[in-house]
């Protein structure tokens, strides 16, 4: 499950969303919008929960059925993870994400890039690990590469990806991307057009923001380098998730994975009053189908 909420809409309306990864019984992933989904506040950082209701506005399936998941993993390898991720957990977290990927359809794809660490042919910002494969065995050996060094050129490995998906793979695929970082960009200059490029090519990015990028850190968390991953998720239609360590990482790609390979629900909530920005606010979600409930936390920082 995951949870988001851009400023503008949340400050005025208190709107937030819902990625529910409901499964029936064998397995498969309930995407009728015919459920019935509720919601309630459990703790506020400021404030108290007790005056706080949330009602459901609408849930929505999103199904990738139509053509086969592209999904590209563009990870930060810049000398800071050495210090965020000294034990390389996020190799182990790129693993879990095609595991899940690869064996829902024969024909789904992943690649896999980074940026701080190198560059390739092409791609000047950018290494190119794995590119589009159906093979995981194939994924697993570019792990090794998998190095902390370098700066931080997020926008300018985002357009250059975005690009390059949008020359290899098809475009009535499923295209999705998973972009991991932990730190501000070294510049903004190139902002604005990585965003654009990456709409233009119809990619979803769901960003994972590691230790000073995570929202939910308490101690060096970095608010631009929140905002900069935050806002590529909110414009790209994708998600922000939030890891304050690394063991989070694996569960966090893992449930990215089934979301965009199996499909999800996402349901939009409004929460009154309106947390300020800046609260922690944490809940629970309940999803009822067929006479059997499914009952999960959730928790995000109010934008």
């Amino acid at each position: 499950m995951s949870a988001g909420a851009d400023h503008a809409t949340f400050a005025s309306t208190g709107r937030f969303g819902l990625g529910l990864l409901a499964t029936s019984v064998d397995g498969n992933a309930i995407l009728s919008t015919g459920v019935r989904v509720s919601a309630q506040v459990t703790s506020l950082s400021v404030g108290s929960p007790a005056a706080t209701t949330v009602s459901t506005v609408r849930t929505d399936a999103d199904n990738p059925q139509n053509g086969a998941t592209q999904a590209t993993i563009l990870m930060d390898n810049s000398g800071s993870m050495s210090n965020n991720d000294p034990s390389r957990l996020r190799s182990a977290a790129a693993r879990l994400f095609w595991e899940a990927v690869l064996p829902v359809r024969a024909t789904n794809r992943v690649a896999f890039l980074d940026f701080g660490a190198g560059s390739s042919p092409g791609l000047p910002n950018s290494r190119l690990l794995v590119p589009f494969t159906s093979s995981a065995a194939r994924l697993d050996s570019a792990l090794a590469r998998v190095v902390a060094s370098g700066s931080t050129p997020l926008y300018e490995s985002l357009r250059e990806t975005a690009r390059w998906i949008d020359s290899t793979a098809a475009s009535g695929d499923n295209r999705v991307m998973l972009l991991l970082s932990d730190g501000q960009p070294n510049s903004r200059t190139n902002r604005d057009s990585a965003i654009a490029i990456a709409m233009r090519a119809n990619i979803t990015v769901h960003t994972v923001g590691l230790g000073p990028a995570s929202d939910l850190a308490t101690v060096g968390r970095d608010t631009v380098a929140i905002g900069a991953i935050r806002e590529i998720a909110d414009r790209t239609g994708g998600v922000y998730a939030a890891a304050t360590g690394a063991a989070a990482l694996g569960p966090i790609f893992t449930n990215i994975a089934r979301a965009s390979s199996r499909g999800q629900l996402v349901t939009t909530f409004a929460i009154s009053p309106v947390p300020a920005s800046g609260t922690r606010v944490g809940g629970t979600v309940t999803v009822t189908s067929g006479g059997t409930s499914q009952t999960a936390t959730w928790t995000f920082v109010a934008p």
